[in-house]
């Protein structure tokens, strides 16, 4: 504690002076060598096994980073292992080529042309300092979760994790294996952006400890993002599970860390510095109680109704399947025989278990969609800015909705039971409509729970006049986000057939779901700063993302900055209205193809069966 104590003295001494960054990080090297030298001193004595002595036996946090390091490095096959599957798959190559090619996208979208470089050099190359920064925290958050939050899932899903922490292994090291397997891709990953990241410092106006600065926010931020995913993953049993909360909890931190560092605060290294013994605490304090849980024996699943009574005590939210709204969110199993006419397929994912573990996931997407809806909601309407809140639910549907889509075909690839669906007596059209009527169906119960306080709050209004103004605005307004949350039911389902592992469909939906939402925004906005794009395609591109529809039915001085007025102005009620017809009949035709492409597939393998 002398250590913080004496850094929140530098801090507070001289808040606005420049060499604030150089005082932290000397006095952050001195204490490092001051402890390196103390634990040198007493490394001849015999610690006590399992402690390190000297200098860090006195100060639990270097004690527990120093025992971290040596355990998780030293002679590690969990290391290992972790590392060369890592680095030799398919997806690694994919996942550097994405990388590498959307930052030099950002860069020569952002690079000044023509009689900019006569103007503000200084300014113009911060503005492409961010844009670059931007991008890579952006992808850092997207793909941090695909390595971490597998991690542990993906050893349950195979059936050897009981083997592995039975083993001689430690359950401290396989965690540390699994971590430091994770972390040195992404360090790998944000390492190799270097030659692209440097062109910043051609055009001048950047100084070198800034670069520094954006790499140690953005290691952090893997960090950070890493031990998110790896406490879902120990959490969950299957991947889609996992990866799903992940997503839902990593991409919302990422967006406000964007929000909050719009001034070029965020990859300042006084920010950096500021930020690593925070996450540095509480890494430890995650990791040691990941150690703790890791080694405790498993339950055998009981009957339904004692596994529901351990789940619903685990979580804190009960789900009777006898009681409605429950049972339609999570039927009981069925006892007696499918009656005739019924779609076996869809009545078996209806009633199966969500994502293989009970209710689990289910509820805790409930839970933390309840519980976010609190805040924007409250202040939304209460500062008149309802638009922010409708598009608060487009956002979360956009995260939950590839989470109970993307393992409908991944998942039968993965269970080994493809190519028994595929050699039933049912027709293509009849296993596709199953698959994505089921998934649907959740998605909109949930968006549809979601929205229940904002009606509640509409037809309590005082005025009849403003409580139909509002009724009109919020059915619209809803209208859209439903066929927002069937287009990416239809999206992720298309990419779960066209994919043979989840976390591929998944981070492959997630993708093409932040480009839909997001891509003509920014567009848009790199129309407006940099005249690499014609100024005709601004209209043409705006009415193709949700937000715009929903941000023109109740438009505030908030979403004015977003938006141009004449957008605003020209998105109206029937523009909202013909866009969610537009989402239902895009849905349609992509479900069209789905049929079709199975429909070859099936064909393919009753060929292979004939002959």
């Amino acid at each position: 504690m002398p250590a913080f104590a004496l850094l929140t003295t530098l801090q507070a001494a001289n808040p606005t002076s420049p060499s604030r960054p150089i005082l932290l990080v000397a006095f952050l090297a001195a204490a490092g060598a001051f402890a390196l030298q103390a634990h040198s001193r007493t490394r001849s004595r015999v610690p006590p096994a399992g402690s390190p002595g000297g200098f860090a036996a006195s100060v639990p946090l270097f004690a527990s980073g120093l025992r971290l390091l040596r355990e998780g490095l030293w002679d590690n096959p969990v290391v290992a292992k972790e590392v060369r599957e890592t680095f030799t798959a398919r997806r690694s190559a994919i996942i550097f080529a994405v990388f590498l090619a959307a930052l030099s996208v950002a860069v020569y979208i952002a690079w000044p042309r023509g009689a900019q470089l006569l103007q503000n050099i200084d300014q113009i190359s911060r503005r492409l300092f961010s844009v670059v920064g931007t991008t890579m925290l952006v992808l850092v958050a997207v793909f941090a979760p695909s390595f971490s939050a597998v991690a542990v899932t993906g050893e349950k899903e195979r059936r050897c994790f009981e083997l592995l922490v039975t083993s001689g292994i430690s359950g401290r090291r396989v965690l540390l294996g699994k971590l430091i397997g994770s972390l040195l891709f992404l360090g790998v990953l944000i390492i190799c952006s270097a030659p692209i990241v440097s062109v910043c410092l051609f055009l001048g106006g950047i100084a070198p400890r800034e670069i520094l600065g954006l790499y140690l926010t953005l290691l952090e931020v893997s960090l950070a993002f890493a031990l998110i995913g790896l406490v879902c993953s120990c959490q969950f049993e299957r991947n889609n599970a996992a990866l799903g909360v992940t997503y839902a909890v990593a991409v919302p931190a990422a967006g406000l860390l964007l929000l909050w560092g719009r001034d070029g605060r965020l990859f300042s290294p006084a920010f950096s510095l500021s930020l690593a013994p925070v996450l540095l605490l509480g890494a430890l304090a995650a990791f040691e109680l990941l150690t703790s849980q890791i080694r405790r024996p498993r339950e055998v699943r009981p009957q339904e109704e004692e596994s529901e009574e351990y789940l619903s005590r685990a979580v804190g939210l009960v789900l009777n399947r006898a009681l409605v709204p429950d049972r339609w969110l999570a039927p009981p199993r069925r006892a007696d025989l499918i009656p005739d006419g019924l779609n076996p397929v869809l009545d078996k994912e209806i009633r199966s278990e969500l994502i293989g573990q009970g209710t689990l996931m289910l509820r805790v997407i409930i839970q933390i969609g309840l519980a976010l809806t609190l805040f924007p909601f409250t202040v939304c309407y209460l500062l008149g800015q309802q638009g922010w809140y409708f598009a608060y639910l487009a956002a979360f549907t956009m995260l939950i909705a590839p989470s109970f889509a993307c393992g409908m075909f991944t998942g039968e690839h993965e269970n080994r039971t493809f190519a028994l669906l595929v050699t039933t007596l049912l027709e293509p059209r009849q296993i596709v409509l199953a698959k994505f009527l089921s998934a649907a169906r959740l998605v909109l119960l949930l968006l549809a729970i979601l929205i229940a306080p904002s009606l509640v709050a509409v037809l309590y209004a005082h005025s009849a006049y403003i409580r139909d103004m509002a009724l009109a605005s919020a059915a619209l307004a809803f209208a859209v986000c439903a066929g927002w949350a069937l287009l990416l039911v239809a999206i992720s389902l298309a990419w779960s057939l066209a994919s043979r592992r989840t976390t591929a469909a998944l981070v492959a939906s997630h993708l093409t779901a932040a480009g839909l939402f997001l891509g003509p925004l920014l567009i848009h906005q790199t129309i407006i700063s940099f005249p690499l794009l014609p100024d005709a395609w601004a209209p043409l591109l705006l009415p193709l993302s949700p937000l715009t529809h929903l941000f023109a039915l109740a438009p505030g001085k908030i979403s004015a900055t977003l938006l141009p007025p004449d957008v605003l102005s020209a998105s109206g009620a029937l523009q909202a209205a013909v866009y969610a017809a537009a989402l239902t009949l895009a849905t349609a035709l992509l479900v069209a193809l789905m049929i079709r492409a199975y429909e070859w597939t099936w064909r393919r393998w009753r060929a292979m069966g004939e002959a």
